[in-house]
Formats: C-alpha cells, structure tokens, sequence
C-alpha cells in the first residue's frame, strides 16, 4: 500500500506509478521507478557483501547486502526509498541487470541492506557478481552498481576432503575448561613447524582456490609468494568447539610445471608454551 502522501510525491517528481511501487516485485528485472543515475540526490558508496568488499570465503546461504548513501551537500531532505539487489553467477548477466541466482526485487524502503529470505544454492569455491540499485526520495534512480565479485568457501562441512597434518603429537588436550597447566613444561621452545607439497600443473588454469585451517596461526606461501593480507590468521576460538578456516583464491600465484606450497604454523592460543622464563597467563 502506498500513502497519499508518498503518492503526491511520486506524481509530483512526474514517477510512474505501477506495481513496481509494492513492497517487494519478485522478477524486476531491469524496472525503474523512474529516472537515471545522473539525476538521483544521492549516490551509492562502499557497497559490501558480508560487511566485506569483494570477499573471498563466503559460506553463508543468505548473503547481506550493505552499502552507504552519498549525497550533494547542497541538497537537503535526501533519502533512499527504495533499492534493488541482484546476484549472478556471471558478470555479464550483472551488467545486462539480470539476477540469475537471486533477484530482491525492488523493496520499498529505507533501509541501506538487504538480504535473500531463503536458501540459495550457492556453489562451493565458485566465483559469484552482485550489484545493487537505489531510488531516492523523489522516485530517480542511481542505476546499478559496477559488478562486484566474492567467492564462496564451503558451503557444507561435509565437501571437506583435508585431513590434519602434524609434526608429532600435541601435548594433552585437558578435559577441564581453561586455564589447564602442563606440569612438565619444555625447557625451550618447541619449533615452529614448516610444511611442504610440491605439485605439477600440466594446463593452464581457469580458477585455484584454497581453503586453510591452521591451528593456532599459519601463513601460506606458494611459490615463494604469500597468499593473503591478513596476520593471525584464523580468528581464535574455543578450540574444542570450533575451528575457523580462511578461503584464498591463488590463481595468480601458481603456473603450469612445478609448483611449491609451503605453510609455517605457530602456536597462537591453540597451544600456549610454558617455559622457564616466560610469563604466561594461561596455557
């Protein structure tokens, strides 16, 4: 339903008014309110997945959507009426507007974030396009986004194919909560172990991507180069819970012939050393 005074203004911007003004329009396709990008008060900014740009790893069957409105300091009351979200599993059926995987339909609201009401059938480790749509206070557009690409990570615990690899045992995992102490702590620190698998690639590649669980912390490196930005990585949990894992995509760092992947993992909070000197809070 639409109230009279949100009619007089849509009759008083010249907007057409159809059963795209709903609250919701399950197939919109290319619809418009109204007008063109270069008219709308406001302009679309920082758009996000996940409250991440362009991100790698997502397992999540009902992806949010965010953004921010920017809008010329000489204008006054400007607002966001209404938006449109699409998702595709190509980036040229993003630009033709064209949501092959989900389509919100243009929801009336205010509201900067949307997000699907039901599973979608995301695929693991593919690549995904996404762009968004605004309307402003009087009905004009800003138009879509430029496409926007994440990947996905493991959409079901049981594609997990990996096996843990160790250097040699860990110390007892203790069935009490923590802090648990060790009563026989090493003398010096144990070293940091280092992995190694080397690998042949015979063609060239479309898309390489890596997911990695290291317990406490690791870095990648293929080739010599490191995969990935972050530090500590991954995020600390109750280890006897949960594990988190990080996604990466490598294409770019491998090569037909031999490759090389390396990875060097530390203990972080998963396994706190106590040694003769050392302050520890917990272990």
């Amino acid at each position: 339903m639409i109230s009279r005074r949100r009619l007089l203004e849509l009759l008083a911007a010249g907007a057409a008014i159809g059963p795209a003004l709903g609250r919701s329009t399950a197939a919109a396709g290319n619809q418009q309110l109204s007008g063109h990008g270069r008219d709308c008060g406001g302009s679309l900014q920082d758009l996000r997945l996940e409250w991440r740009a362009s991100p790698v790893g997502i397992d999540t069957r009902r992806p949010r959507f965010t953004w921010t409105l920017s809008a010329d300091p000489t204008l006054r009351g400007v607002r966001q009426s209404a938006c449109q979200a699409i998702l595709a599993s190509s980036e040229d059926a993003v630009k033709a507007g064209h949501g092959d995987v989900w389509d919100s339909g243009v929801l009336e609201t205010g509201e900067l974030r949307a997000e699907p009401i039901h599973d979608l059938d995301l695929q693991s480790h593919r690549p995904y396009w996404y762009a968004v749509r605004t309307w402003d206070e009087r009905g004009r557009t800003s138009g879509f986004t430029r496409p926007a690409r994440f990947i996905t990570g493991f959409m079901s615990p049981g594609e997990w194919r990996a096996q843990w690899i160790s250097d040699g045992p860990d110390w007892p995992n203790h069935p009490l909560p923590p802090p648990a102490f060790n009563r026989s702590p090493p003398a010096v620190p144990r070293r940091m172990p280092l992995f190694r698998r080397q690998l042949r690639i015979e063609r060239a590649l479309a898309r390489a991507i890596v997911s990695v669980c290291g317990l406490g912390q690791y870095e990648l490196h293929i080739n010599g180069r490191r995969a990935g930005t972050g530090v500590l990585n991954p995020g600390w949990t109750n280890y006897r819970r949960t594990v988190l894992y990080d996604t990466f995509e490598v294409t770019p760092l491998l090569s037909q012939g031999a490759n090389a992947l390396g990875v060097m993992l530390g203990n972080g909070f998963f396994n706190v050393e106590k040694y003769p000197g050392r302050y520890t809070k917990l272990v």
